[in-house]
């Protein structure tokens, strides 16, 4: 069954039908809340909050965007709302930071590339905690969740222009925590 049919189902009244719609999108909300609020259980609180609010307003999805986008969005809004209300910059796990979804790739040669690869993860997964929080969430829609630039402004509210600056800059910042977290040149980190 595709994702229209069971917002189909759930707009006529099957509250079990958006049990369907949380199992398929909780991995991507969660990733995006953490790359916001940086807290691991900030970010449940956020996922919870965004599906409820979807839930309660899904009448007005009318289909423009994707429900992904659409969805997106009212977790970001939950996340930013979250992030203000706590006002504090509170990092998330290292481990939680990543969760095995997409990698950041930096070009060396080694003998151990296990290790190297290792040591490359949790590298990536500093340098996100030292990410502004626009900045986490661009890098991880684009790269992770494979969002396009489009989704994005959707998604966020940002214009057109905010969403390729904001990641040209992201992509900048990365690449420069990359490189000296890794004593690597900026030619080495292919961000």
């Amino acid at each position: 069954m595709d994702l229209s049919d069971i917002i189909d189902r759930v707009q006529r009244g099957d509250k079990q039908a958006y049990r369907q719609v949380v199992s398929g999108y909780q991995n991507l909300a969660f990733n995006v809340a953490v790359s916001v609020l940086q807290d691991e259980f900030l970010a449940k609180d956020a996922v919870q909050n965004a599906f409820v609010k979807a839930y309660l307003k899904l009448g007005t999805f009318r289909g423009d965007a994707s429900f992904k986008t659409w969805f997106t969005s009212i977790l970001i809004r939950e996340a930013y709302q979250l992030l203000r209300k706590n006002r504090r910059n509170v990092r998330v796990d290292a481990d939680a930071m990543l969760a095995g979804e997409g990698t950041w790739e930096v070009s060396a040669s080694t003998e151990h590339q296990e290790d190297q690869k290792a040591h490359q993860s949790w590298v990536v997964q500093q340098a996100f905690r030292k990410l502004p929080a626009d900045d986490a969430l661009v890098l991880k829609l684009f790269y992770m969740e494979d969002f396009s630039l489009h989704e994005i402004r959707e998604a966020s509210g940002w214009s057109d222009s905010a969403v390729k600056v904001k990641l040209h800059r992201a992509r900048k910042k990365m690449k420069t925590l990359l490189s000296e977290n890794m004593n690597l040149s900026k030619e080495d980190v292919l961000v």
